[in-house]
C-alpha cells in the first residue's frame, strides 16, 4: 500500500487520525509506503502512526516531510522506534528525510525486530559531532566545506563502527545529499 503525499491530511494528529481509519484494511498488509508523513502543528505533539494493526508487515518505507526538519515540535528517535515496535516480522526498512532517527537507532532496532534484514537511511540525522552551519562570506563558506568534509569522514567513521555492533545478517546503508556514507 503507498500512501503518498500523506501531508495532504493536515499535521501529525490529522493525519493519524486519517491513517487510524484505515486500520481494518492494514491487518495482513506486507508493504507499507508512508511518504511525506506532516510534522505536528507548533501546539501540537510529534504525532506518528499507530502502526500496531500492521502486525504482517515486512517492508516499511516512512518518509517525513521536508518542511518537518525545522519543527520545534519534531519527534524524536524514542518516538520512531515506539512506531516500530509492533512490527515483529519487518524484514525491511527505509527511513528518508527524518532529521531526527540517526544510524545509531540501527542497534536498537536489531533486537527489537528479530526478522529485520536491511535498514536504508538517506537523509536522515548524523551520528558524528561535526555539523556544518549556514552560509555566511566566502571565507566562512570555504571554512565550512572544510568543515563539512571533516564532518563526512568522522560520518563514515562512526558509521563503519557502528556496523560492527550489527548482527553478521543486517545490512544497514547510510546515503544523503553528501553522498554515500556506508553501504
Amino acid at each position: 500500500l503507498d500512501l503518498r503525499q500523506c501531508s495532504v491530511w493536515g499535521d501529525a494528529a490529522a493525519a493519524v487520525a486519517e491513517f487510524a481509519a484505515l486500520a481494518p484494511a492494514l491487518r495482513g498488509l506486507q508493504k507499507l509506503d508512508l511518504s511525506q508523513w506532516p510534522a505536528p502543528s507548533v501546539g501540537g505533539s510529534p504525532a506518528l502512526p499507530d502502526l500496531s494493526p500492521c502486525t504482517a508487515l515486512t517492508s516499511l518505507v516512512f518518509h517525513y516531510a521536508p518542511s518537518a526538519a525545522d519543527s520545534p515540535v519534531a519527534p524524536h528517535q524514542v518516538d520512531f522506534l515506539s512506531m516500530v515496535t509492533p512490527l515483529v516480522q519487518l524484514q525491511r526498512l527505509e527511513v528518508e528525510k527524518t532529521p531526527w532517527v540517526n544510524p545509531l537507532v540501527a542497534v536498537v532496532l536489531q533486537h527489537m525486530l528479530p526478522q529485520l534484514r536491511c535498514i536504508l537511511m538517506g537523509n536522515c540525522g548524523r551520528v558524528s559531532n561535526v555539523v556544518p552551519g549556514g552560509p555566511g562570506q566566502q571565507q566562512q563558506q570555504q571554512q565550512q566545506g572544510q568543515e563539512e568534509m571533516a564532518g563526512l569522514v568522522e560520518e563514515r567513521e562512526v558509521v563503519s563502527r557502528l556496523k560492527r555492533l550489527l548482527r553478521p545478517s543486517l545490512l544497514l546503508i547510510v546515503f544523503g545529499d553528501y553522498g554515500w556514507v556506508c553501504g
